[in-house]
Order: C-alpha cells, then sequence, then structure tokens
C-alpha cells in the first residue's frame, strides 16, 4: 500500500534537508558577503573601503554617485553647510564635490597604501 517504506523515507527525507541546508548555507554566505563593504554602492562606484568608512563617520551619505550630507540639506553655496563639513575635514573640490582634506585624508590614503 505505502510508495516508500519508512526506511526509504527516511533516506529521501534526510537527502532533502541536506539540500536545503545547503542552499541556506549558500544564501547565507551571499548576503554576508555583500554586507562586508560600509557603502556597497560608493565601493562599486570606485571608492576605497577607507575612504568610505571616513564618510561615513563624517555624516555623509553617497547618493546617486556622489557624496552629500546625511543629515543637511546639500546646499553647496551655503557657507554654513560648508564652515560645518570644514570641521569634519570636508571641502568641495574643483567639480563642486564634497570630498576629504586635511589629516583626514592622509590617515585615509595611509591606510589605503598600506594594504
Amino acid at each position: 500500500m505505502y510508495l516508500l517504506t519508512p526506511g526509504q523515507a527516511f533516506v529521501v527525507g534526510t537527502i532533502f534537508l541536506i539540500i536545503f541546508l545547503f542552499k541556506a548555507i549558500g544564501i547565507g554566505l551571499d548576503n554576508a558577503a555583500g554586507k562586508y563593504h560600509v557603502c556597497p554602492h560608493a565601493f562599486e562606484a570606485g571608492w576605497p573601503e577607507p575612504y568610505c568608512q571616513a564618510m561615513i563617520d563624517r555624516q555623509m551619505r553617497f547618493y546617486l554617485g556622489e557624496w552629500i550630507p546625511l543629515y543637511d540639506v546639500n546646499d553647496k553655496e551655503s557657507e554654513e553647510l560648508k564652515a560645518k563639513l570644514l570641521e569634519k575635514d570636508i571641502k568641495l573640490n574643483e567639480q563642486g564635490k564634497w570630498c576629504l582634506t586635511g589629516d583626514t585624508l592622509h590617515e585615509v590614503m595611509n591606510k589605503i597604501h598600506k594594504k
């Protein structure tokens, strides 16, 4: 009356369990690898990991290909914003994008070149 004996059903069930466990482990490893970077979009755009970490530590975020302030309006003409970000060693470069400067930039460059 049964298609499988209890022993055969146990073996088939164990095989399926092993397959699903390996799939789950693979998915978990892929997710863990994707979360490795502090800012994956900036890293994919070519920014090195220490630079990304320094910008995030200074409350900046990567949006549409450039770094912008996280909690402030990105008004590049505002002298108040420029002064506030300059305290964090961030200034506008010649292309009108926010970038690191000063001692912070030197520390980041040292981290990049040590690797």
